[in-house]
């Protein structure tokens, strides 16, 4: 892949995530309006749900904050954590292509803790999200989200499960 190519990606990647997490929660206090004219307890916007499970690693960062930062800046940095996740996203994309291997780090004690923190991370969505009732969406959503759910589940585990793998076995050959 040729550089020019690979800093279109860096960029317009992140840049058109963010935008479309801004729309996506514009979108959604756009429902939340009309369904508080409708309904006591309001249903969580397909649109929201679908921002979740798109940048499911940084809802999970957005948890740590979410009871703490209220409104537009927990919005602001949800969106800018969406940014980072993305533009980490095209890293390794570029990285893979080249080296077949995740951007990550080089010394082999900071690799193995971050492949298996990143491993970890791929369960616990999986693990967080197994009770989400997807039935509230409508059909066309319905498809979107559960890929979204199955690629954020399993990729870091094959990914840096293999990375972590290849990783735990130069270790053992130069010992």
């Amino acid at each position: 892949m040729s550089n020019r190519i690979r800093l279109r990606l860096e960029y317009a990647l992140p840049l058109a995530q963010m935008a479309l997490a801004v729309y996506l929660l514009w979108w959604t206090y756009q429902c939340q309006a009309a369904f508080k004219r409708i309904y006591d307890a309001p249903p969580i916007p397909p649109a929201f749900t679908f921002l979740v499970f798109m940048n499911a690693p940084a809802n999970l960062l957005r948890w740590t904050w979410f009871y703490h930062v209220n409104g537009v800046w927990s919005d602001a940095m949800f969106v800018a954590s969406i940014g980072l996740l993305w533009y980490w996203v095209a890293l390794n994309i570029h990285s893979w292509h080249e080296r077949r291997s995740p951007v990550i780090f080089s010394w082999a004690p900071m690799r193995v803790m971050a492949d298996l923190a990143l491993v970890a991370m791929g369960l616990s969505i999986a693990w967080g999200f197994r009770n989400v009732d997807v039935a509230h969406l409508p059909w066309l959503w319905r498809i979107p989200v559960v890929t979204f759910l199955v690629v954020w589940s399993l990729g870091p585990v094959v990914v840096f499960g293999r990375d972590l793998i290849h990783c735990l076995r130069r270790k053992t050959e130069i010992e």
